[in-house]
């Protein structure tokens, strides 16, 4: 059985940024005053989406941090991928999906550290993500080509066909990974997991929910207007990267539909269903 330091150097986390500091997100925040007895130090992966990347200190006694500037944007697909890559260079075995806005516990370390020594044949784990209104973000029912709240997710291992892991604090293998063919860097923010997980279930259908709680902040939550019609514009962009059948495509095209309804009344404005007609 690998012991604590053995399990660390074999994993890598990826924290994809936009238009903030590694040093000021609530993630590292979070990471850096989480307990960590071990010497060794951690690997960090950092992708930064700014268009302006702002001045950073990238040396630390935790973390070995490499960093990666895409000033075009190219999204959280092709940032996993790269980040990947740079594990698979390295010969690491798993890889810790992070974005920016998720408080993780002081115990962050050491309930990871247990999941994984205690189940060694497991590929995925993930945290539970709640929201700041107490619904569970992750892992959520998948139906319908969208995500669903769940009203509880059991700590352990779950079944992928029941409940679906997003978003930061995911841990994958790269041998699964490697199997699966990466993500789709056609998709650079939206549908990227769910994507993701449709291809999984071909090689695994089991998950392991970490007993660790993480707030996670979420974009809809808080964008002002012009903010959530920029970000609609990347959703439509892409709905339509997705290759759809023919079922598939009339679901989509309700989940469209509905979201679009919705933020046309939270933001009283036609905008919205403007650009999709226009689309």
């Amino acid at each position: 059985m690998a012991n604590i330091e053995e399990v660390w150097n074999s994993i890598q986390f990826v924290i994809v940024l936009y238009k903030e500091s590694l040093q000021n997100t609530k993630t590292f925040k979070s990471l850096e005053s989480a307990h960590f007895t071990s010497n060794i130090k951690l690997n960090l992966f950092v992708y930064d989406n700014s268009p302006l990347p702002k001045k950073q200190n990238f040396i630390h006694n935790r973390f070995n941090i490499i960093y990666v500037s895409d000033i075009n944007n190219s999204g959280l697909s092709k940032a996993y991928n790269k980040g990947f890559t740079h594990a698979i260079t390295n010969n690491k075995k798993f890889v810790i999906l992070l974005d920016q806005d998720t408080e993780f516990s002081n115990d962050f370390f050491i309930k990871y550290e247990q999941a994984v020594l205690n189940n060694q044949d497991i590929e995925i784990f993930a945290p539970k993500l709640v929201l700041s209104n107490g619904k569970i973000f992750s892992p959520c029912i998948y139906k319908y080509k969208r995500g669903w709240y769940p009203n509880e997710v059991g700590f352990g291992i779950n079944k992928l066909k029941n409940l679906v892991p997003v978003n930061s604090g995911v841990m994958l293998s790269v041998r699964l990974y490697q199997k699966v063919g990466g993500y789709n860097e056609d998709l650079k923010v939206d549908f990227i997991d769910f994507q993701f997980m449709e291809k999984v279930i071909n090689f695994t259908n089991e998950f392991y929910v970490i007993e660790e709680i993480g707030l996670q902040e979420f974009s809809d939550q808080s964008e002002d207007f012009e903010s959530q019609l920029k970000r609609y514009y990347i959703y439509l962009a892409d709905v339509k990267a997705i290759k759809k059948k023919i079922t598939s495509s009339i679901e989509y095209f309700v989940i469209v539909i509905v979201h679009t309804l919705k933020l046309s009344i939270k933001y009283k404005s036609i905008a919205f269903f403007t650009h999709l007609i226009k689309a």
